[in-house]
């Protein structure tokens, strides 16, 4: 009754593969990602001049390796005060930065960065997973099922229709077949 869409509510046991790559914490995983990389080729750009050794950047990606749902719930907790939810993951890597010694690098946190920028590419890191790892194999068992299906029915004779009238014989197998090269 108090869900927010059918989606977690009644269908939630059909879209139970999907709710990694759309939740909150995945958002909020996937911007601190954004965050670290764009901050990461801050420092490729040899105009800018600034200089970071190999101990600080696997300081980093340790950031990276180690989020989880409960480094999350820290940027909620932060993001209660700021109300602002971009915000908030900056100002939580502000307090990892100075917890690992990097705090020297805060100021480049977000830099140049609008929100929508961060949250754009995270979003597309999300839709990009969900295709790779769900959709596109899903498709692929279906485009399968489908030639399988092609192949089996391939002599069994029905009538088409072209703009809802009758037309020439054809066969289900073929029908399968137009099927899977249109999905294709």
């Amino acid at each position: 009754m108090l869900n927010i869409s059918p989606i977690d509510g009644r269908y939630v046991g059909l879209t139970e593969e999907i709710r990694n790559y759309f939740s909150e914490y995945y958002l909020i995983k996937n911007r601190i990602i954004v965050e670290i990389k764009w901050l990461k080729k801050l420092f490729t750009i040899k105009e800018i001049g600034i200089e970071i050794t190999e101990k600080e950047l696997k300081i980093l990606d340790k950031i990276l390796e180690e989020f989880d749902i409960e480094e999350a719930k820290k940027i909620k907790v932060i993001e209660k005060t700021t109300k602002h939810d971009v915000k908030a993951v900056e100002y939580y890597l502000n307090e990892k930065f100075k917890e690992n010694g990097i705090e020297k690098f805060n100021y480049l946190i977000h830099f140049a960065c609008t929100s929508e920028d961060i949250n754009n590419i995270a979003y597309g890191i999300m839709i990009k997973g969900l295709i790779e790892d769900v959709y596109i194999p899903n498709a692929n068992k279906l485009l399968d099922a489908l030639k399988e299906k092609a192949k089996k029915y391939a002599t069994i004779p029905m009538l088409s229709h072209t703009h809802g009238q009758n037309a020439t014989p054809t066969t289900v197998g073929k029908e399968f077949a137009i099927f899977q090269y249109r999905l294709r």
